[in-house]
């Protein structure tokens, strides 16, 4: 529905109100699609329920649902699933299945219910990132008269996949580590290293690695606790690393030696990670500069900007966008392919976003202090305060 006429669209369900859709809570959702367009910014129709689901790598699926009518009618309505593989494609039926066998009718009845259970999905709906399945509410009948038409409920929605490859639609794929700004100087040294950090396979078919370099992956599957290394080079990196195990590129692009922001996206361009690293900051270390004219004032200092390490992520658990997170490599060239040489599994807490009120405070005024602190284990932090 129209996202400004949310309220419009919601507020005052009848037949003589417009088309109307409404939130049932744990009881799914219902619609009217009255003959009145519903007005506003976005008027039009509320003539169907739509889901989007990714089948890449099942090997087969169900699709179960129960339809209902809450208010009588005068007129025979039903409610029919249809799906379609792209945006430009009109919507089709379930070819697999006799059409009577997926349609629900009114009948004009108040109060008849139906489940449709685990109706099996058409073959051509399998190995698509992202496959649209509409409910569509529509007239049965050709009788033109009568004005009355049914509140319709859609409820408890179940899409299964089955095979030995359903459980790779789940996944907690980050970015672990980097080499940004090798000794050498060489973009072509440069690398990213992905790792599963979830119980289940994921199939990076149609992933992207975007933001300095480019990549895109073709059939590439990550197993939980594994690793797999985006290259700019694969035949340089191989030579420097023959038994690294899962090594895909070549990337388009460079990082930059400085500051960079890589996104990592699944097949449906849905961004499922993202890095902003950094050589100062919370990415690096204050230490004294060079004496000037008898004045050392202070600089940033880390061993992964040039210097022959990588940037490694410390607690995979926690957030990786942050710097206190990361650490420079204890290994030349870092660990690509292996655990990380600064991994633990239970991180110090992560500190963010600091504030206090009031701004400027006198010296009678009592002071707050804000900050957001991030842990594995949310139940066993305690924060003090020290001044």
């Amino acid at each position: 529905m129209p996202w400004r006429d949310l309220a419009t669209w919601l507020n005052g369900f009848g037949d003589g109100a417009g088309s109307r859709f409404r939130p049932l809570g744990g009881a799914g959702v219902s619609f009217l699609n009255t003959a009145q367009a519903q007005p506003g910014v976005d008027p039009g129709f509320v003539d169907s329920v739509l889901v989007a689901v990714d089948t890449v790598g099942v090997d087969s699926g169900t699709v179960s649902w129960t339809v209902s009518s809450l208010s009588p009618a005068d007129r025979n309505f039903g409610v029919q699933i249809l799906y379609r593989l792209n945006l430009d494609d009109e919507f089709v039926e379930f070819a697999n299945v006799p059409e009577n066998e997926l349609l629900y009718s009114t009948s004009g009845n108040a109060g008849s219910e139906k489940r449709f259970q685990e109706i099996p999905l058409p073959v051509e709906m399998l190995g698509h990132s992202r496959v649209e399945i509409r409910w569509v509410y529509y007239q049965l009948d050709g009788n033109s008269g009568g004005s009355i038409r049914p509140e319709i409920r859609l409820d408890d929605i179940v899409i299964a996949a089955q095979g030995q490859s359903a459980g790779m639609l789940d996944g907690d794929i980050v970015i672990n580590e980097l080499l940004y700004h090798p000794e050498s100087r060489d973009p072509r040294d440069e690398y990213i290293e992905l790792y599963n950090r979830g119980a289940v396979p994921v199939d990076l078919s149609g992933w992207r690695l975007s933001g300095g370099v480019d990549f895109e992956f073709n059939g590439a599957v990550l197993l939980p606790n594994e690793y797999v290394l985006v290259v700019a080079d694969r035949i340089r990196f191989s030579d420097r690393f023959p038994e690294t195990g899962s090594v895909v590129g070549d990337w388009s692009g460079k990082l930059s030696n400085r500051a960079e922001t890589i996104n990592l996206f699944n097949a449906r361009q849905e961004r499922v990670d993202r890095v902003n690293y950094a050589d100062e900051g919370d990415w690096s270390v204050r230490v004294r500069g060079v004496d000037e004219r008898g004045h050392q004032g202070w600089t940033w200092s880390d061993s992964h900007d040039g210097m022959g390490r990588s940037l490694e992520l410390v607690a995979p658990s926690l957030s990786n966008n942050q710097g206190m997170n990361w650490n420079a490599s204890r290994e030349p060239w870092g660990t690509p392919g292996r655990v990380n040489s600064n991994w633990v599994s239970n991180g110090a807490p992560l500190l963010s976003d600091p504030t206090h009120s009031p701004a400027l405070p006198r010296s009678v005024d009592p002071v707050t202090i804000r900050i957001q602190v991030r842990d594995e284990d949310r139940g066993s932090v305690s924060v003090n305060l020290v001044y």
